[in-house]
Parts: C-alpha cells; sequence; structure tokens
C-alpha cells in the first residue's frame, strides 16, 4: 500500500508552458491556462502508467511484516523507516537498524532491508511505514544522472500533450488515423515499474 503525501515538485518545474507552448508551435498565450491544465493532467496519466510519481514526491510505502522492504519505484532517497510498537505507536528506526539497497529485478525499485528488526511490534494491519521521496530530481539538481528527470520522458510529455491538445474530443471524423512507430508508449516503457504494491 501506498501514499502520496506531497509534491515536492510541480510539472512545470520539469516543462514550462512556455516550452510546450514552443512544441506546439503557439505563438499566442491564449491557451496557457488549458496548456497548464493539459501538462498537469499528463504527469497524472504518465505517472498512473509508470506505477510512480515523476515529479519528485514525499510518499509512504507500507507493509504488514517482513524483513526485506521491497519498494517498486523510482526512488531518490529514503527519508524514513518507521514501525508501529506493541502499543500500535510509530517508532522511529535508527538509520544503522536498515540497509538501502538498489534493485534491478522489475526494472528499478529499492529494498529496505531489516537488519535490527523491532522484538515487539503491533499485530493488527500494517507494522511498517518507509517514507521516501519518489520520482525524479529536475535537469539543473546537483544528483546523479540517473535521479535526474530524462529526457526520453520529457518528449513523451511533450507527445501526450500535443494528442491531447489537437484531439480534445473522445472521437475523430472524418480522417484516417493511426497509431505513430515509437510513440509516447515505446518511449515510456522502459521506465515503467511491472509490478505494484
Amino acid at each position: 500500500m501506498r501514499n502520496v503525501v506531497s509534491k515536492t515538485h510541480s510539472p512545470t518545474d520539469y516543462i514550462t508552458v512556455s516550452e510546450l507552448r514552443d512544441h506546439l508551435h503557439i505563438t499566442s498565450n491564449l491557451d496557457d491556462a488549458y496548456i497548464l491544465n493539459l501538462l498537469n493532467g499528463v504527469f497524472d496519466m504518465a505517472s498512473n502508467y509508470l506505477g510512480y510519481q515523476i515529479c519528485k514526491s514525499t510518499v509512504d510505502y507500507f507493509f504488514k511484516s517482513g524483513e526485506s522492504l521491497h519498494i517498486p519505484a523510482r526512488i531518490v532517497g529514503v527519508s524514513s523507516v518507521k514501525y508501529r510498537d506493541s502499543n500500535g505507536d510509530l517508532q522511529t528506526l535508527s538509520a544503522t537498524d536498515y540497509d538501502e539497497v538498489l534493485t534491478i529485478s522489475a526494472n528499478y525499485g529499492y529494498d529496505v532491508t531489516l537488519i535490527n528488526a523491532p522484538s515487539s511490534a503491533y499485530s493488527y494491519g500494517w507494522l511498517y511505514k518507509v517514507t521516501v521521496s519518489e520520482g525524479f530530481e529536475r535537469e539543473t539538481a546537483t544528483a546523479d544522472e540517473s535521479k535526474k528527470f530524462p529526457y526520453a520522458l520529457r518528449n513523451a510529455i511533450f507527445l501526450l500533450c500535443e494528442h491531447f491538445y489537437t484531439q480534445r474530443g473522445t472521437t475523430v471524423v472524418g480522417v484516417s488515423a493511426f497509431e505513430l512507430p515509437f510513440g509516447h508508449e515505446y518511449i515510456l516503457s522502459p521506465y515503467k515499474i511491472m509490478e505494484f504494491v
């Protein structure tokens, strides 16, 4: 189970309305509010398709048990690992009580392995809560390139925004249409998490 707590960055921290306007070959700013709405919606759709937040966000993952807590997402960093004691109160594990390991088994993910598991814990519902920064850093961030927003995802967002900008309805009448080879799904697929919590 997961819960998005807050978003550190918004879609416009990665792609501006002005950049999207240039991609759409629009010279007027009259449609800026609509374009911003499209951009926000496409980031949400792409995040749902990929299985994790694209915009850097604080996300809680909940686990019922386990010595190894697998998080199937793009993780920028682990903020805290907490458990519920025998009274149900949250207790924070020390950083020396667990180990973080990047896994490549399902495209990307993180395993938080408990070194010193709590001796007594709550026996109802979820037991562990792992709070992480999920998604991608901005291009200008001081971080490993693997943690920055990839150009390929940027291109996929442009393609999806263009599609929804030009096709504002649910049907197309009077034209022959075909799917673009190497379109947005081709670009998004390498970043997709193939398992979900």
